[in-house]
Formats: C-alpha cells, sequence, structure tokens
C-alpha cells in the first residue's frame, strides 16, 4: 500500500473512534463559528478606516487607513476559508476522503492530500489564530489612526 493511500484510510470516518470525532469536530466547528464576530470587527474597523482615508488629506494618514482596509481584506480572506472548513467539517461523516482530497487538489495544485482528520482540524485552528492575529493587528492599525487623525474642515 502506497503511503499516500495509507494516509488517507486513516483519516476516513470509519476507521476512527466515533465519539472521539464526533467531539473534535463539534469544538473545532464551536470556535470556527466564533470568528463571525470578529468578521464584523473588522468590517466596522474597515469602514471606519475607509471613511477616515476620504475625510483626510494628509498623506501618511491615508497610508495608514490602506493599511487598515488591506489588514481588514486580509482577516476576510481567512474568514473565507474558515467558513469552507466549517462546511466542509460540518458533513465530515459523510464526505469521501479521497474524493475530497481529489477535488481540493484540483482546486489548488499544493494542497496537500492524504492528511489525518487530526491535521485538518489542527490546520483550521491556525488559520483562525492568524486570522486573529490579523485583526488584532488592524485594531492597533486603527488605533494610531484614530489617535493621529486630522479631519478635513469645510468652512461655508
Amino acid at each position: 500500500m502506497s503511503p499516500v493511500a495509507k494516509m488517507t484510510t486513516i483519516s476516513t470516518p470509519e476507521t476512527l473512534n466515533p465519539t472521539k470525532t464526533h467531539t473534535q469536530l463539534s469544538v473545532t466547528i464551536s470556535v470556527l463559528n466564533a470568528f463571525k464576530l470578529l468578521e464584523w470587527i473588522a468590517l466596522a474597523c474597515t469602514l471606519l478606516a475607509f471613511a477616515s482615508m476620504m475625510l483626510t488629506g494628509t498623506g501618511y494618514l491615508k497610508l495608514l487607513g490602506f493599511l487598515v482596509v488591506t489588514l481588514g481584506v486580509a482577516v476576510f480572506y481567512f474568514a473565507f476559508r474558515l467558513r469552507v472548513d466549517v462546511a466542509l467539517f460540518k458533513d465530515w461523516q459523510h464526505l469521501d476522503v479521497g474524493a475530497l482530497d481529489d477535488a481540493l487538489l484540483k482546486i489548488n495544485p499544493q494542497f496537500q492530500v492524504g492528511r489525518t482528520l487530526e491535521a485538518r482540524l489542527a490546520a483550521s485552528r491556525e488559520l483562525f489564530h492568524y486570522g486573529f492575529y490579523l485583526l488584532l493587528l488592524q485594531l492597533c492599525a486603527l488605533t494610531v489612526l484614530a489617535w493621529l487623525y486630522e479631519p478635513i474642515v469645510f468652512v461655508f
């Protein structure tokens, strides 16, 4: 049996303890669903930074606002990846892991086939952490932007 086939069979739902698998999936899905709140925070930060870019004439503040918006886009990228993982994990018991790996390999040629369920769950938690750290950076950059902000004054 090839190493790839052996690794793929390890991660199939039938060979794992069903209770342990269900528990791992439930906990991970719950944690990943918590990222929705972080998405809303990132959206608010992004909109505030975009508004500040439109209402300031200072170049360095526009650049700092652009940084906040860019960090927000990065958070949304991780949120998208996490939502895909949540959808896959919710149906994990009914998925053919080999077919899933083939489909993901067609989408992304660098995809690592044959990962165990534990490895996939760990990778999703790592994505969650990266997204959270990006949100923290975005909040710090927005705080600096608010501290330095100089609005355009309209005189009528």
